[in-house]
């Protein structure tokens, strides 16, 4: 770490802090019913009426890894043209995942249902609606199951064949009209409960699935066949390993700059960096970036455009750098169960304050902000950080020092070390010498 002699204070910003959680808590206005209002119309009723009522901030974090997630995996197994397809139908509004040939909708869990229509019947019925809008038989259902720990990613892929589609359009009309009139009466007592009750629903003391009447199925036992595609789970497992997703970028960056060993041995040893990944490592590389990517426009949708990008460069060096009301900052997922004292930051988290050092040098500002997500934590997960360095010029020097290092290819074994904890997660770990 080069940036321990350059770095002045860190500031824990409380104000900053609670703005963002309540930023990323912050509702979309509902506009027009959707698919997913009609599979459980109880707990979408209180979702329109109170939309003060926000997600607690760990049932956000598996929401936001669902988005993020499906995002990835979207980009990975389809083009532009077939992600997230809008449906309509008597009013009703739908946005299926992927829509190619057939409907197909993805699903991340933490297990895999034995019986998918009894254990996961809004999967079902959700499918259900939209190959009835757009007139088609047969749907796809890819359920993720989301590893942890020593527990294993699970991936599977069914498909699911609808005998009457005029019945579920009948269905939806009727739960519409259900729902309209509770919304307009203000009185939802005809509404039938839904799969959350007695689930950490986030309306429980509001909703009254307690004395509701469980309403008839959209889509019947006998009205649906489920049925296990392994050559379709075949061919979305290829196309997801045929992308590295934590390769290090061929252009030169600053992260590049952070980690000059990786990135000089990325370009000398590129059989090592195509190696492909193996299944589970390449899952929780589109986790980890899905969940990042999420976290960063939930961020920046309650920042009401104090939130952007700028771009910076210098000699053949080129990136980009998020800056949160002109102030730049980094975000950053911490795995440990507990928060770190802020003066161990800079020890544990060495690469973090170099980039920060560099960043606040290159931008010419005084000050940066560190945010970090602790997705272990249950409920207080973010801290935010205010971080001030002093000599810019010594900061630009050893900036100016590492790219011409790596412009004229200097022998790796010259340039700075990685951090010890990143050694063994590096593909080079066996030539770097970090260790």
């Amino acid at each position: 770490m080069f940036s321990d002699t350059v770095l002045r204070s860190i500031d824990a910003n409380r104000t900053i802090k609670d703005k963002i959680v309540e930023s990323i808590s912050r509702s979309r206005p509902r506009l027009r019913i959707s698919v997913t209002d009609l599979t459980n119309p109880m707990q979408a009723y209180f979702r329109w009426v109170h939309p003060e009522i926000k997600t607690p901030i760990d049932k956000l974090q598996y929401m936001l890894l669902g988005t993020g997630f499906h995002d990835i995996f979207s980009d990975i197994v389809t083009t532009e043209e077939y992600v997230e397809q809008l449906l309509e139908y008597d009013g009703i509004v739908g946005k299926v995942d992927i829509f190619e040939n057939i409907p197909i909708e993805l699903k991340t869990t933490n297990s895999i249902p034995n019986d998918l229509y009894k254990e996961k019947l809004s999967y079902v019925e959700q499918l259900g609606m939209y190959c009835a809008m757009a007139d088609c038989d047969k749907g796809q259902l890819i359920i993720y199951k989301r590893g942890s720990g020593t527990k294993k990613v699970i991936l599977k892929v069914f498909d699911v064949t609808y005998f009457d589609l005029a019945k579920i359009k009948s269905s939806m009309s009727k739960r519409k009209d259900m729902f309209q009139h509770a919304l307009e009466s203000k009185n939802p007592d005809k509404l039938p409960r839904c799969e959350w009750y007695q689930k950490r629903c986030d309306y429980a003391k509001f909703c009254r699935c307690e004395t509701a009447n469980s309403d008839e199925p959209i889509v019947g036992n006998d009205e649906v066949e489920i049925s296990s595609n392994e050559n379709a789970l075949e061919q979305f497992t290829n196309k997801l390993l045929s992308k590295r997703i934590s390769a290090t970028d061929t252009n030169l960056t600053l992260d590049n700059i952070i980690f000059p060993r990786k990135y000089a041995l990325s370009r000398n040893h590129s059989e090592i960096a195509t190696n492909g990944n193996n299944f589970q490592t390449q899952m929780a590389n589109i986790e980890n970036l899905g969940f990042r990517k999420a976290l960063l426009e939930a961020i920046k949708f309650g920042s009401e455009g104090k939130l952007n990008y700028i771009k910076i460069s210098k000699a053949i060096l080129q990136d980009t750098v998020l800056m949160l009301s002109g102030i730049p900052i980094m975000v950053e997922t911490v795995e440990m169960d507990t928060m770190i004292p802020r003066k161990e930051l800079p020890s544990i988290f060495p690469h973090y304050f170099d980039k920060l050092a560099f960043i606040c040098a290159l931008t010419n500002s005084p000050k940066s902000r560190l945010i970090l997500y602790y997705q272990n934590i249950y409920k207080n997960k973010f801290m935010i950080y205010d971080v001030i360095f002093k000599n810019r010029n010594e900061i630009l020097q050893e900036f100016d020092k590492r790219l011409d290092n790596l412009i004229n290819n200097t022998d790796h074994t010259m340039l700075p070390k990685c951090p010890k904890y990143i050694v063994k997660y590096c593909q080079y770990s066996t030539i770097c010498e970090c260790g």
